[in-house]
């Protein structure tokens, strides 16, 4: 699993979170003016408290996935689809100050 940094650069009243890899390279990018404090790998689902991880939506998908990679019914496409989104979902930024 690729470790991934999340950090966090003022703008005006906003800021700028920025996801990246251990060589610099950006991965994902958002403006806000919350607090956040960690994001998944693709930059989709950000996280005001670190408890929030894995809880709401986040934890819907979870499920969702990894009921899907296992599941021996459905298509080896589909399963496939379901391991990489897993993957993104348990791969977690976390800011770095």
């Amino acid at each position: 699993m690729e470790k991934l940094i999340l950090t966090k650069t003022a703008k005006g009243k906003k800021f700028i979170y920025e996801v990246k890899n251990e060589t610099g390279e950006i991965k994902a990018k958002r403006i806000s003016a919350r607090d956040y404090v960690a994001c998944t790998a693709d930059g989709n689902m950000f996280f005001g408290r670190r408890d929030l991880i894995g809880k709401g939506e986040h934890g819907r998908q979870l499920t969702m996935y990894r009921k899907g990679s296992v599941n021996s019914k459905e298509s080896e496409a589909y399963r496939k689809s379901c391991l990489a989104a897993v993957r993104v979902l348990e791969n977690i930024a976390y800011l770095v100050e």
